[in-house]
């Protein structure tokens, strides 16, 4: 019986013990079972040149974060920011962070890792140059402010830094000539980036010399310059000159500022400008009368000379034209009634209708303004004294402007004779106290022209008699090359746009917009005498070169030799000046 007992008290305790071991298993794999993972804190930076700030949203079941920059040591924190200074510009940083629950009821996040190039800071606010102020010695840079900047570095050509805390920097006591100036806002604070210079040209005054005096000066390039106040290229002085003034441009912005500096005219052209402008002296007694003026050309093309199978080299674009194009209106120019060193602008638009006027021009600050108008001849004072002054008897046709007609007003009074049964003309004439065309050119003779047709005037209804070029690439020459005016060969195989820009028509004293695109007249310094029928009209007629649009007359129209009234405005393209 104490067997049995003991037996069954021993099955029991074993029974006890395995159920107990069986419990404490389960108590144990409960309690060592993974809790849940946090997620990992999703960090915004805010990077500046050698530090940079990191931020995140606090993690839900998180009491701390873990991190560590670049490999170093662990740190930990319970904010939800943190701040690494001490850094590289330029230098790439790697940070590892995770969330934390320091009563492990959640485990650690897993780490994120996030790489940093401290390329990007707070960065100073941009500035654009401007130079000003140039005189044959100096010149003024200035620039606008930028945000954040304390002072600013500046460096003449390759010289030493300098730092300025105003918003310009004078040159002084420079040679003639051009210097590269850069400049940078600065900030001592090191959250600011580094940041990038920027440059400008600039160039103290030119002086054009006296042997380059003309009615028109070409300028290829903005800046400042300065000139002697010559009628033309005559040599003689302008006298009684008390100030210099811009009278008018056609594109607002390109002349600056205009005027009378150690008795020279001064002007300055804006950089990215092109267009035209006319500048002019005054006396004593005021502004409102002209001394004398000079028409200021800034092409954005080259101009240059195109060899001449007459011999002569015409230039590649038209007077005051910004471009040599074709179908563009930037290549029509400017327009002048024969014998007058002063222009008028052409057409603003391509083609026109009797509501076109001429394209407007503007004043210094850029308001807009209009040429005026005289209804009744005049004489070449009143002309020199009156340059933005169209003159013209309204309602004559076929009349002169020009109270007392002046035959050798652009130097070849006789430029029309030639000798019978050919293209030689006697006299080519030389280049006028008047002439508008740049040093170094003059208006041709119409014998420069005279190649253009067979005959050396007009033909119609047949190209193979005229020098238009096919354009157009299909082997013929005919309606098609034309485009808004006509390539013409001028030798060989060089060929040249002749825009038709029209004209101002002296009969109405406006623009003649509904030829513009289909009508080209280019002057000669020659005029008509007793070759004409009519000894009247005689006194009233120079040659030009002239054609129209196929649309316009009909039929092919080219005239090398043909008349047109001294009254009308027309276009001029120069040829280089022969000593």
């Amino acid at each position: 019986m104490k067997n049995i007992f003991r037996r069954v008290m021993g099955m029991l305790a074993v029974a006890f013990i395995a159920a107990t071991s069986l419990t404490m298993v389960a108590c144990s794999e409960e309690e060592v079972a993974e809790p849940k993972r946090l997620a990992a804190p999703d960090v915004d930076v805010i990077y500046r040149s050698e530090s940079f700030d990191v931020t995140w949203k606090a993690v839900e079941g998180a009491d701390g974060y873990v991190y560590s920059l670049n490999g170093a040591e662990e740190q930990t924190t319970t904010a939800t920011s943190v701040k690494f200074a001490g850094l590289k510009f330029g230098s790439t940083n790697t940070l590892k962070i995770k969330a934390v629950d320091s009563s492990k009821a959640f485990a650690d996040s897993q780490w994120n890792t996030v790489n940093l190039t401290l390329n990007t800071a707070f960065k100073l606010g941009q500035i654009e140059l401007a130079v000003s102020g140039q005189t044959a010695s100096s010149f003024v840079v200035s620039w606008n402010a930028a945000e954040g900047a304390e002072y600013y570095e500046v460096v003449l050509g390759n010289g030493a830094v300098e730092n300025v805390s105003g918003l310009q920097k004078e040159f002084t006591g420079l040679a003639e000539g051009a210097y590269t100036v850069k400049v940078r806002p600065a900030s001592s604070d090191a959250d600011y980036a580094e940041a990038a210079w920027v440059s400008v040209t600039a160039k103290t005054q030119v002086t054009i010399a006296n042997s380059e005096a003309a009615n028109s000066y070409l300028i290829e390039e903005a800046g400042a310059y300065a000139f002697a106040p010559f009628k033309g290229n005559s040599g003689e002085s302008v006298e009684g000159v008390a100030g210099a003034a811009l009278l008018w441009q056609d594109t607002p912005g390109l002349i600056t500022n205009v005027g009378f500096v150690d008795s020279k005219i001064t002007f300055a052209v804006a950089e990215g400008v092109y267009g035209n402008a006319v500048v002019y002296a005054y006396g004593a007694a005021g502004n409102e009368v002209a001394l004398w003026s000079w028409h200021i050309w800034v092409p954005e093309q080259q101009v240059e000379a195109l060899g001449m199978v007459t011999g002569f080299k015409v230039m590649n674009m038209n007077l005051g034209a910004t471009t040599p194009a074709a179908a563009d209106v930037n290549a029509y120019g400017l327009l002048y009634q024969w014998g007058r060193k002063d222009p008028f602008t052409g057409s603003p638009s391509l083609t026109g209708t009797t509501a076109t006027v001429a394209k407007p021009i503007y004043n210094i600050d850029g308001e807009e303004g209009k040429f005026a108008v005289s209804t009744s001849t005049q004489s070449v004072e009143y002309s020199i004294a009156n340059p933005a002054t169209f003159i013209s008897p309204l309602y004559v046709d076929y009349t002169d402007w020009c109270s007392t007609p002046d035959d050798s007003l652009w130097g070849n009074p006789d430029g029309n004779y030639r000798e019978a049964g050919s293209l030689k003309y006697y006299n080519l004439g030389e280049k006028s106290m008047y002439d508008p065309c740049p040093a170094g050119w003059r208006v041709p003779p119409i014998m420069a022209f005279s190649k253009f047709t067979s005959t050396g005037a007009a033909v119609m209804g047949d190209y193979s008699k005229t020098a238009v070029a096919d354009r157009n690439g299909d082997g013929v020459v005919d309606a098609n090359d034309y485009n808004y005016g006509y390539y013409l060969t001028v030798s060989g195989n060089t060929v040249s746009f002749f825009p038709a820009a029209s004209r101002w028509y002296g009969a109405y004293a406006a623009l003649y917009g509904s030829v513009a695109g289909h009508s080209g007249v280019y002057w000669s310094n020659s005029v008509y005498k007793s070759t004409l029928s009519s000894q009247a009209t005689s006194k009233m007629a120079t040659a030009c070169l002239s054609y129209m649009s196929p649309a316009a007359a009909g039929t092919c129209f080219v005239s090398a030799n043909t008349g047109s009234a001294r009254s009308d405005a027309s276009s001029v393209r120069c040829v280089a000046d022969v000593e």
